[in-house]
């Protein structure tokens, strides 16, 4: 990026912060990115810019899946839940701070963070919890009679706000006691409330009849707008107060927030989990995939005009999308896919970077003060990318060829400063179903003044099978560049660069 284009960057970021003085939620902890979608609007965006280059800073383990998405307390401590039992509280440097067991899994509910710095999330033993946040002990927790996949909202009186499977929005009082319940009609299965300014709590549910519902602080309907299909999306809120939710019915809506009649309606052709963000002063951002529970097929990512017109369209190259788009100050869009990468997107709608990962990514991204983003992926790992010097490798070559039963991998450095050294990573497909290959790294053998020419042999092959292989350097410092792929078909000896 230029200076000039950097200066600018800055400018419109300290012109946010200025004016994020100003909306704080009251009840929720003043950081970067509190909750699920980064406000009570769900506008999925930042007052910080993210990063510039897609470098890896560090990557957590855990024991399963990331679906939940990250949140960020006022210390920089990372909270995001699994598909194990576990909520995890991550150190800014990567570490573990705590863990915090369930009796189920954390699987697609996302921590919100109170202005004490309790942290809540539900679960799919039919808790939602409060934790403290220092030692990730239990405060108290609501039994909601069935899974609690929503995220919670913190109204400004410190009331949360959550969907259970059931078809209930619960409002739990801070102690832990039940304030009101409100049948929604039908399951709440991943939709999230968002909170508007005059306290009204919008949230998706299954089936058409019921659609999207705006319930009163007192826990009293104010209207219900009917789809012909489940609404899994959470509800966004635009400045001037219109509400933007997806259907299984294929269509992005815009509803008045009065009265609950449709603004307009977009037909996306396809949607599955995705929410909405929403650009400073639009467009409507929204990703989508084939409407199926193995998410099969392609998706893309939607701009879509605040008069419901399409801005562009941008593909994720066969990834289905259902994570949530982030949105930087400076309006770059963050989203990850089912092809295994975060796509930092221009706000033309153009590339700007892309980082891979070992599994479909569903997590949404989460922008930290400092440019990092946050997120998970299906291969266990929650990843933190930001700005970094990358490994001072100069790759010469990197190829691959079949050699009677066995893959040989080769490639040539010519320079190596900081390096520990290489991993293979293997997939049968471009697009997905990555997996690092060598157990043990293969270490450095070049240095600063020479490189050092290297092989691989992957033994564990299936004749006529494609691979793809990516070859991944390591430095000392943790941070990792991946080159590739290149592809072979096994017994044919053939390589295709």
């Amino acid at each position: 990026m230029s200076l000039k284009n950097r200066v600018f960057a800055i400018i419109i970021m300290l012109i946010f912060i200025f004016a994020s003085d100003n909306i704080v939620d009251a009840q929720l902890a003043n950081s970067e990115w509190p909750l699920f979608r980064h406000d009570l609007k769900h506008t999925g965006h930042s007052q910080y810019i993210g990063t510039y280059t897609p470098t890896l800073k560090w990557m957590f383990k855990a024991d399963g899946g990331f679906w939940s998405s990250p949140v960020i307390g006022t210390d920089g401590t990372i909270y995001v839940g699994s598909e194990d039992p576990y909520l995890y509280a991550i150190n800014p440097n990567g570490t573990q701070k705590w863990k915090f067991k369930t009796n189920g899994s954390v699987h697609q509910s996302s921590p919100a963070i109170g202005s004490d710095g309790t942290i809540y999330v539900g679960a799919t033993d039919y808790y939602l919890y409060a934790i403290n946040p220092d030692d990730g002990s239990q405060k108290w927790k609501y039994y909601a009679g069935s899974q609690v996949y929503s995220a919670p909202s913190i109204g400004s009186d410190g009331t949360i706000y959550v969907g259970s499977h059931n078809g209930y929005l619960n409002a739990i009082n801070s102690d832990g006691t039940l304030k009101w319940k409100y049948s929604i009609g039908a399951a709440c299965s991943s939709s999230a409330p968002a909170i508007g300014t005059d306290g009204t709590i919008y949230i998706g549910s299954e089936y058409g009849s019921n659609g999207l519902c705006a319930v009163k602080p007192d826990g009293s309907l104010k209207w219900k707008f009917s789809t012909s299909n489940n609404v899994w999306s959470s509800p966004s809120i635009g400045a001037d107060g219109t509400v933007y939710f997806t259907s299984m019915n294929k269509y992005l809506y815009a509803i008045n927030p009065v009265n609950g009649l449709q603004i307009w309606n977009f037909w996306l052709g396809q949607v599955y989990w995705s929410s909405p963000a929403i650009g400073n002063n639009g467009p409507v951002y929204i990703g989508t995939c084939y409407s199926s529970w193995s998410s099969d097929g392609p998706g893309d990512l939607y701009a879509i005009n605040l008069n419901g017109t399409q801005k562009w369209k941008f593909p994720s190259s066969g990834g289905f999308v259902m994570s949530s788009p982030a949105i930087g100050a400076d309006e770059t869009i963050y989203i990850g896919s089912g092809n295994g990468y975060l796509y930092a997107i221009n706000p033309d709608g153009t590339e700007k970077w892309k980082f891979l990962t070992g599994g479909a990514i569903h997590s949404s991204p989460t922008i930290g003060k400092d440019g990092t983003i946050y997120f998970g992926s299906d291969d266990h790992y929650l990843y933190a990318i930001g700005e970094g010097n990358p490994n001072a490798i100069t790759l010469e070559n990197f190829t691959a060829h079949s050699e009677g039963r066995n893959v040989i991998l080769s490639w040539t450095t010519g320079t190596e400063i900081d390096n520990l050294g290489f991993y293979i990573i293997r997939s049968e497909n471009v697009n997905y179903g990555y997996t690092l290959w060598n157990k043990e790294i293969i270490p450095s053998q070049g240095n600063a003044y020479s490189g050092y020419e290297y092989s691989y042999v992957d033994s564990d092959v299936e004749m006529g099978q494609v691979y793809y292989y990516w070859l991944a350097d390591l430095d000392v410092h943790g941070e990792y560049e991946i080159h590739g792929p290149v592809n072979v078909i096994t017994n044919l000896g053939s390589l295709i660069k």
